[in-house]
């Protein structure tokens, strides 16, 4: 049975008993779905999904066909997408994902040893130079048809690591709506095996400056498709509705229970007053885009302005290092002791009293960024954030954003 086939065949007949659901059912060709939850159909590999685009096009027109609503993604390295964008459009796909590491041939020629399309192949600058003129046209014709286009970027220590924030401005320049920066994982037997892996200040420095151009995106750091949300939760509604706006779709209408949120914990509205001596908002965030971070685990705190509607950070400050008791708490609430609020996935009784006792107001919670200070600036109920259990997928994230294989 083709693919295509096997996939839509796969979807319709899934078993309904509740131990199927809550099976994850993987599918030759890279797809992942649960039989109730599934949002998003992605075409991301194995391999480049226009390698053999007759395939993926027929996949994509079928789960259209099958399941309207059905958000659609495809992510590739841009060489052979461009005679299939006016179709992408059509099926109304909500984003494309670029892989785009260099923008400069002498750069590329590093990265890439060689590159073969229609039945030519090609090595060195030419190859990259080739490659990049191919990805640039895709991201304006992708524009241009209405398609959302996300730029992924690897962190490639000593070969494009100082390049990024010209992959960053040269994309944006182009249309490019997003940019997520992923560290290189070496792999033994493959050429970049004996490169270190890129630490989180490397990242972190990669992405605040990457960030003057385009927003950043890192929620799952090892996986190379647009996954969104934990396993076990469907998305949330405001993620959709991004999604399907588009994408062309109707929105999901206000009220629709897409996350479970009965039984949540209740949790105070925000009317703090943001005093003339605490005008900032610190936030938990593993890469600035979402509230991914337990009080415990954050390293460092993105800083807010509180009187602005700005979504960029004035300043990240170094977390206090750890340590034991009270002393830890405490160097956290002088570290932050100008600021109002702070946005944080999880903490623990004893650090919630320290820095409540300092006059910081603690908000458990989970999501975009964006939304958590539009909320707070706008002093709002910030109940529908509020933190759920993550699911771990049981590779060794725990849920915690840290990397999904």
């Amino acid at each position: 049975m083709r693919l295509s086939k096997l996939f839509t065949k796969t979807l319709r007949e899934a078993p309904a008993d509740e131990e199927a659901k809550n099976a994850q059912l993987l599918i030759r060709g890279g797809f992942v779905y649960k039989n109730s939850a599934v949002s998003v159909v992605g075409i991301a590999g194995p391999g480049d999904p226009f390698a053999n685009p007759k395939e993926t096009m027929e996949t994509l027109r079928l789960v259209r066909q099958e399941y309207p609503e059905m958000l659609l993604c495809v992510a590739t390295n841009g060489l052979g997408i461009l005679p299939y964008v006016e179709e992408l459009a059509e099926l109304q796909v909500s984003h494309v994902t670029l892989t785009i590491n260099a923008v400069r041939p002498e750069i590329g020629s590093r990265v890439y040893s060689w590159m073969r399309y229609e039945n030519r192949t090609q090595g060195g600058e030419e190859a990259a130079r080739y490659l990049w003129n191919r990805q640039a046209t895709a991201i304006a014709a992708l524009k241009e048809a209405g398609v959302m286009v996300k730029v992924n970027t690897i962190f490639i220590p000593g070969y494009n690591d100082t390049h990024i924030d010209e992959v960053a401005k040269t994309v944006a320049d182009l249309g490019a709506n997003i940019l997520n920066i992923m560290p290189l994982y070496p792999v033994k037997g493959t050429f970049f095996e004996s490169l270190p892996q890129p630490n989180h200040d490397q990242m972190m420095s990669a992405r605040l400056t990457a960030g003057h151009y385009l927003p950043q995106m890192a929620h799952c750091q090892r996986c190379r498709a647009d996954a969104a949300g934990f396993l076990g939760e469907e998305m949330k509604q405001e993620v959709l509705d991004a999604l399907r706006t588009a994408a062309g779709l109707s929105p999901v209408k206000r009220g629709t229970d897409l996350g479970g949120m009965s039984g949540m914990r209740d949790r105070p509205q925000s009317n703090h007053i943001h005093a003339p001596t605490r005008p900032f908002i610190a936030v938990a965030t593993l890469e600035g885009i979402l509230i991914n971070l337990h009080l415990g685990e954050a390293l460092d705190f993105h800083i807010y302005d509180a009187g602005t509607q700005d979504s960029r950070p004035m300043e990240v400050r170094r977390a206090p290092p750890a340590g034991t008791g009270d002393d830890r708490w405490q160097a956290m609430a002088d570290l932050l002791k100008d600021c109002s609020d702070i946005l944080i996935s999880g903490i623990g009784k004893r650090p919630r009293e320290v820095l409540t006792a300092t006059g910081i107001l603690v908000h458990e919670v989970e999501g975009l960024v964006s939304e958590g200070l539009k909320l707070l600036r706008a002093s709002e109920d910030l109940t529908p954030m509020t933190r759920r259990s993550k699911v771990s997928c049981t590779s060794g994230c725990g849920g915690t954003s840290t990397g999904c294989n």
